[in-house]
């Protein structure tokens, strides 16, 4: 497991690796970029220099969570009556993470400090959802949203108030954190949206062309997981595929948002708009398979 200390100077390859070990863990604190990190990074996979201005005009635009470091002693607790509660969240060993809003997120990119008391859940604990879940709530929120009047004036409020980040609707910081640049941490799923957004250096050309080479088509969203339930049925026929499939929709693993009804797996598209996948669909898809 990689330590803080570890992280400093990470590079674009050395996160890459340690990213992969993290998908086998549940230990995620260790393994969050720094800001100064994810400017190293971002800029080593795209060969142009990334700014502080680029990263949370990037962050700030998709929507993206971040968080932060808190200091010891604050802890996971439920606020009722004036008083605190513990929340009961399983131990993880080390200190839990503050979770930025937009509007703090906003006030960090500006202002340089903001505050937070918002809990960043971590897998098992009671309220925790994958970034696709998260995504696809999201959408859920404003199409609700979009259907109420309101006035002009309270749209900016709206925006802030219904981006939703994975926060707990009940457990709180014990504390409120000041969160600066140095203590601000940036999560998996963040680096993994910026670095999709992120090309990489062009390829240098010696002017000639290459005969008999097509440009390979970008791969379906859902190849990978299809895939996956393939492996996993030891078979092409699709009923067989369904089963596995479906305990990976269940699962978040993405583009699935964690989200089945029957024979229906929600999913978030490249545009992150939700759908789902029926199991007809699936049969559709698996004729390409069977080609091979």
């Amino acid at each position: 497991m990689f330590g803080l200390a570890t992280l400093t100077g990470i590079g674009a390859a050395q996160y890459s690796a340690a990213l992969t070990d993290h998908r086998h863990t549940t230990m995620t604190f260790e393994l969050l970029p720094t800001l100064s990190d994810a400017l190293r990074i971002l800029s080593e996979t795209s060969g142009k220099t990334w700014t502080r201005t680029d990263f949370f005009k990037a962050v700030i635009d998709q929507a993206l969570p971040l968080r932060a470091t808190t200091p010891n002693g604050c802890g996971a607790v439920i606020e009722g009556m004036d008083r605190q509660h513990g929340a009961g969240l399983p131990a993880l060993g080390y200190r839990r993470h503050a979770l930025l809003s937009l509007a703090a997120m906003k006030n960090l990119a500006v202002n340089g400090e903001t505050e937070s008391k918002d809990v960043a859940l971590e897998s098992g604990d009671s309220d925790f959802m994958p970034w696709p879940a998260i995504k696809a709530r999201r959408l859920v929120l404003k199409q609700a949203l979009d259907k109420l009047p309101r006035p002009i004036a309270d749209r900016d409020w709206d925006e802030y108030s219904t981006v939703f980040m994975g926060e707990s609707d009940v457990v709180l910081l014990s504390q409120w954190v000041t969160v600066t640049d140095e203590t601000c941490r940036v999560p998996a799923e963040t680096m993994d949206e910026l670095l999709a957004l992120t090309p990489g250096p062009a390829p240098v050309s010696n002017g000639k062309a290459e005969i008999g080479v097509k440009h390979r088509m970008s791969q379906n969203l859902l190849d990978g997981p299809i895939k996956a339930a393939i492996d996993r049925a030891c078979s092409l026929f699709y009923q067989d595929v369904w089963i596995h499939l479906r305990e990976i929709a269940k699962d978040g693993t993405p583009p699935f948002t964690g989200v089945v009804e029957g024979n229906k797996l929600g999913f978030v598209d490249d545009n992150n708009k939700y759908k789902e996948l029926s199991k007809d669909a699936l049969r559709k898809r698996m004729q390409k398979y069977q080609r091979y």
